[in-house]
């Protein structure tokens, strides 16, 4: 999934950060998507994934 992408480098974190905030959320998520940035500045991936998969719950369910 969408965390893989993240392959827990710094490097590709800072640019993907910024590819998420690009994106246009839906109103209804944007404390998830704050929420998502803020782990992933701090690199805790683990707990982005979590966030990652009930988001995607959220959309598909």
């Amino acid at each position: 999934m969408l965390f893989h992408t993240f392959a827990r480098r710094a490097n590709r974190c800072r640019a993907k950060r910024e590819q998420l905030q690009a994106l246009t959320w839906p109103a209804e998520l944007t404390a998830e998507r704050d929420e998502l940035d803020q782990l992933l500045g701090k690199y805790r991936f683990k707990d982005a994934e979590h966030l990652i998969e009930r988001v995607h719950q959220q959309l598909t369910g």
